[in-house]
């Protein structure tokens, strides 16, 4: 609970929309700020060097499933959905956006029955084409998705493989594979067991064989291994349902794709030099097809032509290739077929009568009628004249309709019935979808309804209502969020750092759309370490200290947030403290105002007298410096006890404090073996304490010694980033990575636990 406190009263210039929609806000070519959102979770999934992540969060996950069997008694004391249920953009053409989407599933016979697989936010199905969505894999302990399949023969039997696409343990990984043979109502884990497991922490293809649905195929990008990295992926293969496993190939998998007129036939598509791998018997063995493609280091693409198989065409990045003999051959057809960000958005299919028809998904989704020798995109660049969000991950042509496709993006799914490219010609299908991933969330405290939230690739957006979110800057990612306790209408939100500073933007009318003015860097200096998501704070009230806006990089900043001009931040050491900070937590001790501040190596710093002078000094003691800070909570009426998180699986993930940092203890037994994101002390009963992990939420009555689940209507596996608390209506609010904000009342919850 980072940053409840009063920012004071700001006096700004009033803004027009104009001003804070421009296309230039998210430039697409974005390379450096993926980059930056992969090593930031790295950082934050401890730094790749936990042995047996996969097997400590699979094992997390089924204690939870077995604590959480009887829930909380008492009414209210169940989470409550704040969404958003998608967000607006303005009045951008594109409609309302979501969280990201990465796999679709459509019915082989009813293209209004569809399957939606999420980065973090689950499996959604839709049986009236995209009007409502409902959640169907909230059960299962994960809620990111590689890959889905609908067996062709028997649609009620789907197959979903978790772990978006990653190359290393500091994503969010799954839990293997899943089937349902009741159309999504109920799942059963397909991972086989012992020598015979699919040994995957990311399953990004899973195919069942045309006539023989018991041989299926499965395979996926790696899995993070006993040594703490991630070790090669690679194809598998079951003969009986998935019962057992046998590996087949090793390397990064992306794609399997049956022949559809022979069902002995079938490509395997690998990132690296692995390239295109084809068998002719059934997947006994496999032959590199390299006769016209050189493969290099980049992620790899594979369709063939529905009306032609001899046709295949290979994505590799920006070169795409056609063989018209089954891949006996290749020919380059354009050098330059990806917009950008290659290793993160790419996508293909061909149209299902016309084999020289095809969709490319990269940056923006484009079409070639001519066997991919040119390309046109389908949408303006970014701005307000885009009919479908941009970074695609879905291009899937319909099987009936050849004037019908989808496109799933950062920001959700998109459909067309007439071929695409025309005004008007999108349908936007993401009502209802609430998988935003929010970074960051900050709420009003008289009003913990009006709540806001930076999410990734979203912007920073609002709730103004019930369920009804707007974005209030286009930022690209949204990040840190603040609001003032003692004057709601101050709202201060963050963007990613660009051009060596880090972006903040205030408004003094409530934080509502086209309100935000970016606050001046003067004083900041350029090109320091400022983090993906930059830590911001301000500073508690009180009658004596000013209103002060805090922010870090491998320095602190403080700034007067009450400046109406002139306004500069100010160095609180001259040096660098020595590591790039993650949170920042002001106190006030005997009326002198302090901070704290977590780093991402894992050291802990505590400036005193911070609204003057200032002395800094490292109190990191007894904690390893060894993972990431994650969040840092004082104790409003004793300063002097501060709880602490950490991203760790193989060590404490809580430590304590009663002395102002001067000798730490690590607490919190049967917290989960996962990293702690967000820790908050209940104002009503400070020997409660609430933590947010990677799996859930979790509460301890007896001042954070032991925990037991708390998610009594959230989805096992919500990957909980931020948590705030209203003391006066004594409510808590979790923002989540992949399933929006949540709310549940704490008064009923204290009634409940005082009768145990």
């Amino acid at each position: 609970m980072r940053k409840l406190a009063a920012l004071g009263l700001i006096l700004l210039p009033a803004v027009t929309l104009a001003q804070v929609v421009e296309p230039g806000d998210k430039s697409y070519g974005e390379e450096e700020q993926i980059g930056q959102r992969t090593r930031w979770f790295y950082q934050t999934q401890g730094r790749g060097l936990e042995l047996q992540a996969a097997e400590k969060r699979a094992a997390a996950v089924s204690a939870m499933a077995e604590q959480t069997r009887v829930p909380m008694r008492g009414a209210g004391s169940i989470w409550q959905r704040l969404g958003p249920q998608t967000q607006t953009m303005f009045t951008w053409t594109m409609g309302n956006v979501t969280g990201r989407t990465q796999a679709l599933a459509v019915h082989p016979t009813d293209e209004n029955t569809l399957y939606l697989g999420t980065a973090s936010g689950g499996v959604w199905k839709t049986t009236d084409g995209g009007t409502q969505w409902t959640a169907i894999f909230d059960q299962i302990g994960t809620q990111t998705i590689g890959s889905l399949h609908l067996e062709p023969a028997n649609p009620n039997r789907l197959w979903v493989g978790t772990g978006e696409k990653s190359s290393n343990c500091g994503g969010y990984f799954g839990l293997g594979l899943f089937l349902s043979t009741d159309a999504g109502a109920t799942f059963v884990s397909r991972n086989g067991s012992g020598a015979n497991t699919l040994d995957l922490s990311w399953v990004t293809a899973v195919v069942t064989k045309p006539g023989a649905p018991s041989v299926v195929f499965a395979g996926g990008t790696g899995v993070c291994s006993s040594n703490g990295t991630a070790s090669p992926g690679g194809l598998f293969r079951s003969l009986d349902g998935g019962a057992t496993w046998n590996r087949l190939l090793t390397g990064s998998l992306f794609d399997i794709v049956f022949d559809p007129t022979n069902a002995d036939t079938l490509y395997a598509g690998f990132g690296g030099a692995m390239g295109v791998q084809k068998s002719t018997d059934g997947g006994n063995t496999w032959q590199l097809l390299s006769n016209g493609i050189s493969y290099g280091t980049s992620r790899l693409r594979v369709a063939l032509a529905p009306s032609n198989p001899q046709i295949v065409y290979v994505l590799q990045g920006a070169p795409l290739y056609r063989s018209s003999d089954g891949g006996n051959s290749f020919s380059l057809v354009n050098s330059g077929a990806c917009e950008g960000q290659c290793s993160y958005n790419l996508t293909i299919d061909v149209h299902p009568t016309n084999p020289d028809e095809l969709l490319i998904g990269t940056i923006r989704h484009s079409r070639s009628t001519n066997g991919g020798a040119t390309l046109t995109a389908l949408t303006a660049s970014w701005g307000g004249s885009q009919s479908v969000h941009q970074d695609t991950h879905i291009v899937r042509y319909s099987r009936s309709n050849p004037q019908r496709f989808w496109v799933g993006t950062d920001g959700g799914l998109w459909r067309t019935d007439n071929g695409g490219g025309l005004a008007g010609s999108y349908t936007n299908l993401n009502a209802s979808i609430d998988t935003v991933q929010f970074y960051d969330v900050a709420i009003d405290p008289l009003q913990p309804d009006r709540v806001f939230g930076g999410a990734q690739d979203n912007s920073s957006s609002g709730r103004f209502g019930l369920n009804l979110w707007n974005v209030t800057r286009v930022t690209g990612d949204g990040m840190m969020n603040l609001v003032a306790p003692q004057n709601p209408q101050i709202v201060v939100q963050a963007g990613y750092p660009s051009g060596g500073l880090p972006q903040v933007h205030r408004s003094t009318s409530g934080g509502g759309p086209g309100t935000l003015v970016t606050i001046p860097s003067s004083g900041l200096t350029s090109g320091e370490p400022y983090p993906w998501v930059t830590p911001l704070a301000v500073s508690p009230p009180h009658h004596v200290h000013p209103a002060t806006i805090f922010l870090g990089s491998n320095r602190l900043y403080r700034g007067p947030i009450e400046t109406t001009s002139g306004f500069s931040w100010t160095a609180l050491s001259a040096a660098s403290l020595g590591s790039t900070l993650s949170v920042i937590e002001p106190f006030i001790q005997n009326g002198v105002l302090g901070v704290f501040a977590g780093s991402q190596s894992g050291r802990i710093y505590r400036c005193d007298n911070v609204g003057t002078s200032s002395s800094c000094s490292e109190i990191t003691g007894s904690v390893p410096a060894t993972r990431f800070v994650t969040d840092i909570a004082v104790d409003r009426l004793n300063p002097r006890r501060v709880f602490l998180t950490r991203a760790a699986f193989d060590d404490s993930r809580l430590y304590v404090s009663n002395d102002l940092g001067a000798t730490w203890t690590a607490i919190g037994n049967a917290l989960p073996g996962v990293p702690a994101n967000a820790v908050a002390i209940d104002p009503m009963d400070r020997n409660t304490i609430y933590v947010g992990t990677d799996i859930g939420m979790y509460r301890s009555v007896d001042a954070g010694l032991n925990f037991v689940p708390f998610n009594d209507g959230m989805p096992l596996g919500n990957v909980i980033t931020d948590l705030e608390i209203s003391a006066p209506r004594h409510q808590l609010v979790a923002g989540s990575y992949g399933r929006g904000a949540w709310r549940i009342e704490l008064s009923d919850v204290l009634l409940v636990s005082d009768m145990e």
